[in-house]
């Protein structure tokens, strides 16, 4: 991946002397930006996050932003090509960066596991605020439609990470679990992730022992999301070897009724967790669904 020469460090005073600086700004149409991307120096916390922000290739007015937070294990800016692409030609700014203790950035990276999942994902919902926050302050990008996009560990930061100011316009999350992290340790125990054949084969079977399941629980982001109150769509495969979507299903579902929370979960028939279906491989209908409800909410046009 190229990236441009000039690096743009962004600490919290940073971030309000910009935006600052953004509402004192005229009415008038902004310059078309360089569709070179532009790398950051995002500060959250004790750590610095290497950052890039990627821009439409052409812009007459303020484009809508939104930043990619990772999944689990060691992932960089260069892990999220595909997102990137994705919603660049959908008239996004897109945001990525490298996690904490990983790449660029610096502070510890520290895995994520039923005993620590609280104090670690409060640390990265704190970097992916951070990152927000940084977004929303380039001047060509319009703060009031900028959000979080993210797959899998992403759908426990996400939440975490949203009801906490700055709170972002809206929330896409692929395949992430509604669900404390012991049951999806459970359920990926049983099914061995999708790498190797699952260590129960009927499915029925896999199911009751992860309804009935009743060991640590860890990190729950159920109560997050029953405080979120922007747009969220949900995104879930079927046949996800490594998030038991019917737990999903049933949480955000009722978190939902209970709530009355603008939550939109789509499920895809014989999708595993990438989204792809099992037998041709190919994302279908994915990008499709991501734009149209974008569009609904007054995202993109």
């Amino acid at each position: 991946m190229n990236f441009t020469r000039t690096a743009l460090v962004v600490g919290a005073g940073a971030v309000l002397a910009a935006v600052a600086i953004v509402a004192r700004q005229s009415r008038s149409a902004l310059p078309i930006p360089s569709a070179a991307p532009r790398e950051l120096i995002v500060r959250s916390g004790d750590a610095t996050l290497a950052a890039t922000i990627t821009f439409p290739a052409s812009l007459g007015k303020k484009a809508p932003g939104v930043v990619l937070v990772h999944g689990s294990g060691r992932t960089t800016r260069a892990d999220l090509v595909r997102q990137t692409q994705l919603l660049r030609r959908l008239g996004f700014a897109v945001l990525a960066y490298d996690k904490r203790g990983v790449g660029q950035s610096t502070g510890a990276y520290t895995g994520v596991g039923i005993r620590n999942g609280d104090s670690v994902f409060a640390i990265l919902a704190q970097d992916a605020r951070s990152a927000l926050a940084a977004l929303r302050a380039q001047p060509e990008v319009d703060s009031q439609r900028v959000g979080y996009f993210g797959a899998s560990q992403a759908g426990w930061i996400i939440p975490l990470a949203s009801v906490a100011e700055p709170h972002p316009r809206f929330m896409v999350i692929a395949s992430g679990p509604a669900m404390p992290i012991g049951v999806e340790n459970i359920y990926s125990q049983l099914t061995n992730d999708g790498n190797s054949a699952p260590t129960i084969s009927d499915p029925a079977e896999i199911r009751r022992r992860v309804d009935a399941y009743a060991g640590p629980m860890g990190f729950d982001s159920r109560p997050s999301i029953a405080r979120l109150e922007m747009p969220a769509l949900w995104l879930l495969g079927d046949a996800d070897p490594s998030v038991p979507q019917w737990v999903s299903i049933r949480a955000l579902d009722s978190i939902k009724n209970a709530f009355h929370r603008p939550i939109t979960v789509v499920v895809f028939p014989n999708a595993d967790h990438d989204l792809r279906d099992t037998v041709s491989g190919e994302h279908r209908g994915v990008e499709e669904k991501i734009t149209q409800w974008l569009r609904d909410q007054g995202i993109i046009p």
